[in-house]
């Protein structure tokens, strides 16, 4: 044991460190966008609790870009929506191009079919790719906006209007995960929903011959948090699809399923759970993680209870070693959820955009810190906003 006396100098500071912490750069800072394919050129519109945020419409969304671009920034996440008629609607809502409003709907209230819709989204990346070639511009597509549902679940609802029907919504995932790829995405968001997604969108696009990257939302929880700027009413009960809160190991259990079955990149969302980016971390990292999850009581129960859960463990356990050589090559990203924007927004109007800027350049430090040498990148609303309020702090 050290004693007080032997060590020379007494400091008063626990600081052992005096260098700062290289500051966040631009091309570390995804940003992400919302496009309406129905919208008029030279139109956006706003939505809820997303003051600065507007829907675009396409060309809107180009010059966006194009500035986004100037700034820095390598990669967007782009999630495509938009409902015809919609614009002309005094109270805009940036209805999903789906095909759940389809199925049960009056004539002149049903969605376009599902070739349409896939087209249309096809056609806005296809122009984004054509304007910021490949090496260029990393883009990730985002599939939710092609069918979320009232109750806050994604998927074709079956004709009983609760459930959703799985085989339909399936042959949806693999569908829009082929027309994504083809219109030049290189990668595409898991969902974070469906059981095996990931094995369903990877088999979609290797029998297509095709080699997007899928990111997945492997353990993004069923949390309120992410809808406080809405009314309580209106931020969906139980979807029935995501981890409930509480349940961190079924998380990292789900992180692991999803490197087995072919995720490159795990995108831990809301952004500021500073636990899981350090447990992702630890797993990818450590083959001893490997073994503490498979052995734990928590996921003998699950593999008890869940005949495709068990079959997944024990093809990891047959070969070990190939999870372990896989997930070398695995990032991590985090990504920050809507409520945290209005959060950010409601803490600029109160504070100033000076506060703002240095509460979001801790934020980002901490993020980076967790993920440890597998970061990737952090997807933020606030991205370009950040990067003109304080470009001092971001300079290479």
């Amino acid at each position: 044991m050290v004693r007080m006396a032997e060590t020379g100098t007494r400091l008063a500071s626990r600081r052992m460190i005096a260098e700062p912490v290289a500051p966040t750069s631009p091309a570390q800072l995804a940003q992400t966008l919302d496009i309406d394919v129905t919208l008029p050129a030279g139109e956006t519109r706003e939505l809820p609790g997303m003051p600065g945020f507007p829907v675009r419409s396409m060309d809107v969304a180009l010059d966006y870009i194009s500035h986004v671009v100037d700034l820095g920034v390598k990669c967007i996440a782009v999630r495509i929506g938009g409902t015809p008629g919609s614009a002309k609607s005094p109270i805009y809502s940036f209805g999903p191009l789906t095909v759940s409003n389809y199925y049960g709907a009056e004539e002149d209230q049903r969605a376009p079919t599902l070739e349409v819709i896939l087209d249309s989204h096809k056609a806005a990346l296809k122009r984004i790719r054509e304007k910021f070639p490949p090496g260029t511009l990393q883009i990730v597509a985002d599939p939710y906006g092609i069918a979320p549902n009232r109750d806050g679940s994604w998927g074709i609802k079956a004709d009983n209007g609760v459930d959703i029907d799985m085989e339909r919504s399936e042959t949806l995932l693999r569908q829009l995960s082929i027309a994504y790829a083809e219109a030049g995405a290189d990668a595409i968001f898991g969902l974070g929903r469906f059981g095996h997604e990931v094995a369903v969108m990877r088999d979609a696009l290797s029998a297509a011959g095709l080699h997007s990257e899928i990111w997945s939302l492997s353990a993004i929880t069923e949390g309120k948090t992410i809808y406080i700027y809405l009314p309580l009413k209106d931020t969906h009960g139980d979807s029935r699809q995501l981890v409930l809160p509480g349940r961190l190991h079924e998380r990292v259990l789900q992180t692991m399923i999803d490197v087995h079955e072919g995720s490159s990149v795990i995108v831990v969302k809301p952004s500021d759970h500073f636990h899981l980016l350090t447990l992702t971390n630890l797993l990818l990292t450590n083959p001893m993680s490997l073994n503490a999850i498979l052995d734990a009581d928590e996921t003998q129960a699950v593999a008890a209870a869940r005949p495709d859960v068990r079959a997944v463990l024990d093809s990891i356990r047959e070969d070990p070693q190939a999870w372990v050589d896989a997930a070398r090559h695995v990032r991590v990203c985090a990504y920050t959820v809507s409520g945290q924007y209005y959060t950010h927004s409601l803490l600029e109007a109160e504070r100033g955009h000076e506060f703002v800027a240095q509460l979001m350049a801790e934020l980002f430090l901490e993020i980076r810190s967790c993920a440890g040498d597998r970061f990737d990148l952090i997807f933020d609303r606030h991205t370009s906003w950040y990067l003109t309020h304080q470009p001092d702090s971001v300079q290479e």
